[in-house]
């Protein structure tokens, strides 16, 4: 994905940043404890009923809202009345196989398809890909490398391990810095620092 001194170069741009960047993480839109708590029962294989509509709820910024678009209760209720299915498929061990269960069995909602499978293997350090850290990821990467040729919006499988790469790429230059935290980080510097 990056070379060494490419992802020297990247943290050379990152820190000092860092702290005013992921400062802007808005925790009361995307609190820390619910969301540890959907990644153990995912991660367990044993979510509540009300964990599907929490979490996908979390996911979306809609955690404090009564009222959400119809669509998305839909999506939550499609998942969570697969999810039987989806243990039984035995296809929950592997990440790739749960990516390709979910999107099978979705037909769309990729961001939400690839959320799923953040959360059943949230042990194997996946990011919670989106728009926005992948936006960070095209533009940090363009600054060390200007040929670089980048998707605008992530939508497969290789999106989200190009991403995971990344990441681990930067974070061996971080020691300070824990994975989320470089998550988190990305995902607001996506959002409000480079251009769409």
């Amino acid at each position: 994905m990056i070379t060494q001194q490419e992802a020297k170069q990247i943290v050379g741009i990152i820190l000092p940043v860092f702290a005013d960047v992921a400062s802007e993480y808005d925790f009361g839109k995307y609190p820390a404890a619910p969301y540890t708590n959907f990644q153990t029962t995912f991660g367990e294989f044993n979510p509540s009923a009300q964990d599907f509509e929490n979490s996908l709820k979390w996911k979306w910024g809609h955690w404090d809202k009564q009222n959400f678009p119809k669509k998305q209760k839909i999506l939550i209720h499609e998942i969570r009345d697969s999810w039987e299915s989806f243990l039984v498929s035995g296809q929950q061990n592997i990440p790739i196989r749960t990516f390709e269960w979910w999107a099978a069995r979705l037909g769309r909602a990729y961001i939400t398809v690839a959320y799923m499978t953040h959360l059943i293997h949230h042990r194997k350090s996946l990011p919670i890909i989106d728009q926005h850290n992948f936006r960070a990821m095209n533009n940090l990467i363009r600054n060390v490398r200007p040929d670089f040729i980048f998707k605008k919006k992530p939508s497969n499988w290789q999106d989200v391990q190009n991403l995971k790469a990344f990441m681990e790429g930067i974070s061996q230059f971080m020691p300070r810095i824990t994975f989320s935290e470089l998550d988190k980080f990305l995902m607001m510097y996506g959002r409000a620092h480079v251009p769409r």
